[in-house]
C-alpha cells in the first residue's frame, strides 16, 4: 500500500504553486485575474481561447462560484481548470450542473503526488532515508570519483547546450521540452540552480531546479550516460546538499503523474526518501463552443502543458 499524506497535514510544507510570486505568472505565460483568500485564479491565451487555472484551497469555495461564471464568458470559448488541491470540493464540481470531468492524467496541468524532502534534517537523516540501493549508488559515484559543477548562472552556451541535448531526449520520450529563454530568465533572477556531471569534455548529465524562498523544485534532468555507475542519484543527492547550504526547507521532486509503483518516474523518485504528498484532484470543463474545436484540431491534448514532472 502506498502512504499518501493530505498537503495541509505535511508539516510546514505548501506547493511551490501557491507561492504569492507563483513561478506560473513568472515564467510560464500565465496571467494573474482574480486573487483571494483560498483562490487564484491564472489565464493564459491560447489563440481563439482562454484557458484558466484555478487554485483553490478548503478556505476558498465561497468565491468558486461567481469566479467560474466570470471566467465561463458568454461565448463557450473557455477552457478551465480547477486544481483542488485539498481535495474539497470534490462533490460539487462533479455535479451535473457544473459541468466539469475529473481531468486524465494526460490533461492534468499540476501533477496527482509529489515526493518531498525535508531538508531541515540532518545529513546523516536525509542519508538514511534514501533507499539501500540509491544509497549504495551515490557511495559508488563519491567513490568512482564523478565531478558535479553547480551553477547560479549558467552562460548561454551551456543553457543553449542543455537546451538542445534535452530536446531530443523529450523527443525521444514523448514529453514537453523547454524555453531555454524561461530558465535564462529564472537565473538572472535568482531563482534558478544548474547541476551538470562532464565527462571528457562533454556533459553527460544535467539538473535544473526552480527556488522560491525556502523551497526548491526538480523541473528538468536527464542522463545521457548509460554506465550503471549512480551518477543520477549523485546529482539529486548533492542537490539537496547544496539547497541545505544555501537555506532551502524542502526539496520537492517534481510530482509524480501517478500513483503506480511501476511507473518509472515513482519507483526512482521514491527512492530518496521523500514524504508522498497528495496534490489533490483537478477538473477540467471546456466551453460548448470550443470543446468540438479542440477535438477537431487535436489541440485539446497538444495544448496541454504540465507545469511540472
Amino acid at each position: 500500500m502506498i502512504n499518501v499524506e493530505p498537503m495541509n497535514c505535511s508539516s510546514a510544507y505548501k506547493s511551490i504553486f501557491l507561492e504569492d510570486d507563483g513561478i506560473q505568472q513568472r515564467y510560464f505565460g500565465w496571467a494573474l485575474v482574480e486573487e483571494a483568500s483560498g483562490l487564484r485564479v491564472l489565464m493564459q491565451r491560447r489563440g481563439i481561447f482562454n484557458r484558466y487555472l484555478f487554485l483553490l484551497r478548503a478556505h476558498g469555495g465561497d468565491l468558486l462560484g461567481s469566479a467560474l461564471k466570470r471566467a465561463s464568458g458568454n461565448l463557450g470559448l473557455s477552457d478551465i481548470f480547477v486544481h483542488d488541491f485539498d481535495n474539497s470540493f470534490n462533490e460539487l464540481l462533479a455535479s451535473r450542473e457544473l459541468h466539469f470531468h475529473l481531468a486524465s492524467p494526460g490533461e492534468r496541468l499540476i501533477n496527482i503526488a509529489t515526493f518531498v524532502v525535508d531538508l531541515t534534517r540532518d545529513e546523516s537523516e536525509l542519508f538514511s532515508r534514501m533507499s539501500s540501493d540509491y544509497r549504495r549508488k551515490i557511495r559508488k559515484a563519491e567513490n568512482l570519483g564523478v565531478k558535479i559543477a553547480v551553477y547560479d548562472q549558467p552562460g548561454p552556451d551551456l543553457i543553449y547546450k542543455f537546451s538542445s541535448d534535452y530536446a531530443q531526449f523529450a523527443a525521444s520520450r514523448g514529453i514537453d521540452s523547454f524555453n531555454p529563454d524561461t530558465l535564462a530568465k529564472m537565473y538572472a533572477e535568482g531563482n534558478g540552480l544548474l547541476l551538470i556531471i562532464e565527462r571528457d569534455g562533454d556533459v553527460t548529465h544535467y539538473l535544473h531546479i526552480c527556488t522560491v524562498r525556502k523551497t526548491a523544485i526538480f523541473m528538468y534532468g536527464f542522463g545521457a550516460s548509460r554506465e550503471n555507475d549512480g551518477a543520477g542519484q549523485y546529482l539529486h543527492w548533492r542537490a539537496m546538499m547544496e539547497l541545505k547550504a544555501r537555506g532551502c526547507d524542502w526539496y520537492d521532486l517534481g510530482g509524480v503523474p501517478d500513483m503506480d509503483r511501476s511507473n518509472g518516474i515513482f519507483c526512482f523518485k521514491e527512492g530518496f526518501g521523500g514524504v508522498l504528498v497528495s496534490l489533490g484532484t483537478e477538473w477540467r470543463r471546456t466551453g460548448h463552443i470550443l470543446a468540438p474545436i479542440l477535438v477537431a484540431t487535436r489541440l485539446g491534448r497538444s495544448g496541454i502543458r504540465r507545469l511540472t514532472g
